[in-house]
Order: structure tokens, then C-alpha cells, then sequence
């Protein structure tokens, strides 16, 4: 059964009902992670920040990390199970328990929203108790694999990592940023070049265009230029007349 942890004094039973979790709908206890039921039964092996379970499991065993360390899980209840909001942290957590590292983490519940989509999302028939990684290629980066749904839907895990980054930002969200916007610089300097290049080659046309007929332009401006050249002689004589 779920202990209280001391910021709540409710029961277990009173803080997974909905009306005794705070004016903003959710508390904070402490669950056995072995109950926590995961979203997806495939795990990518790395966190949102580039850090990989492994690497975390082994600064709790070597008692360097706590469960206080990180952000908390957040958890859905519908008053009997739970369902957890971070799959990568309750595998580790769920590790560290059958090592018998830890009993019980704290957690952040929230009542399961009644609408039919969660409610057909969220049961322990669509979910699991148990969960596997993903094998990646390379460590710490993207894979094109994605998590299955338990109940056989695919769906991007992207979802739950938000839940991680607006709890505790990463360093991974400032890289993409910078990335982003370097990309967004040089794209818009080989916009200019290519306008450029076009400019370049519609003025190249135009000169080829009035070829075909530079030189008759030619002769018509020096006609008008001795014609404009004798009238100013004509009127020199005059003047001196």
C-alpha cells in the first residue's frame, strides 16, 4: 500500500480520491514504484537531457543520487491504480527497487481526467507493470525507433518528455535552440545569395536581349549626338554673326 509522505497527512485511500487532492486537483505521496503501471512497455534508454538510465542507476547504487535529487514522477490515479507520466524514471526507480535500494519514491497524483479517451487510455488492461529498453544504435542520440503502446498503438514518447522538461529544464532544449537557430541563419543566407543569383541572372538576360538589337541602338544615339553636335555649331555662328 502507498505511504503518505509528510507534506500530506491524508491517507493513502483519501489522496487517491479526486476531491482530496488539494485545491489544485493533485498531492504528493510516496508509492511503492512496483505498482506504478508504465504508459508504454518499450523505453528508450536515455533521458531527454542525453543521460542514459545506466549511467543513473549507478549514481544511486554508489549512493551519490537520491529519489529527492530528481523531479517527481507524475502519476494518474483513478482511485485504485496508478499510472505513471515518466516511463524512463520508474524504470530506473522500478530497478532500484528489486535491488532493494528503495521501497517507496514520492510522487506527484493527480485524479485521472473523466473524459472517454483517458479513461480508455489509462487501465491496466492498455498499460503495464513491467517494461523493456530499446536497443539504440548510439547512445545519447536520436533514434527513428518509437515506444509501442502497450495495447498496440503507437504513439510518440515526446508526449511524456514534457512532462520531465517543465519540471526541470535540460540542457538538450538550449543545444536544439541554439541549433535552431543557427540553421535559421544560414538558410536565410543562402535565401539572399539565391536572390542574388537570380538578380545577376535577369539583368545577364536583359543585357543578351538588347544585343540583338545594340547595334542599331548604337547608331541611332551617335546619329542624335552629330545632329545635336551640328546644331550647336549652327548656333555658334550665328552668335558670332
Amino acid at each position: 500500500m502507498p505511504k503518505c509522505s509528510r507534506t500530506k497527512k491524508a491517507s493513502p485511500a483519501s489522496a487517491a480520491n479526486s476531491s482530496a487532492l488539494g485545491g489544485h486537483g493533485e498531492a504528493i505521496i510516496e508509492l511503492d514504484p512496483s505498482i506504478v503501471y508504465f504508459t508504454f512497455s518499450r523505453i528508450r534508454p536515455c533521458f531527454s537531457c542525453g543521460r542514459t538510465i545506466q549511467s543513473t542507476l549507478e549514481q544511486f547504487q554508489s549512493q551519490k543520487m537520491r529519489p529527492t535529487d530528481l523531479p517527481l514522477i507524475s502519476v494518474f490515479t483513478d482511485g485504485t491504480h496508478y499510472y505513471s507520466q515518466n516511463n524512463r524514471r520508474l524504470f530506473m526507480y522500478k530497478k532500484l527497487r528489486e535491488m532493494d535500494l528503495l521501497h517507496v519514491i514520492p510522487v506527484r497524483v493527480r485524479a485521472l481526467p473523466t473524459t472517454k479517451r483517458m479513461g480508455n487510455k489509462y487501465t491496466p488492461s492498455k498499460c503495464s507493470l513491467t517494461a523493456t529498453l530499446i536497443r539504440e544504435r548510439n547512445i545519447g542520440t536520436n533514434s527513428t525507433q518509437t515506444p509501442t503502446h502497450v495495447g498496440g498503438n503507437s504513439e510518440d514518447e515526446k508526449e511524456k518528455e514534457k512532462e520531465e522538461e517543465s519540471e526541470g529544464v535540460s540542457p538538450c532544449g538550449k543545444a536544439s535552440l541554439a541549433s535552431s537557430s543557427s540553421s535559421f541563419s544560414h538558410t536565410t543566407g543562402e535565401g539572399a545569395g539565391l536572390m542574388q543569383e537570380k538578380e545577376q541572372s535577369a539583368h545577364d538576360a536583359e543585357l543578351n536581349r538588347g544585343g540583338v538589337n545594340g547595334s542599331l541602338i548604337t547608331r541611332k544615339r551617335e546619329k542624335a549626338r552629330m545632329i545635336d553636335a551640328r546644331e550647336e555649331g549652327t548656333n555658334t555662328g550665328k552668335r558670332k554673326g
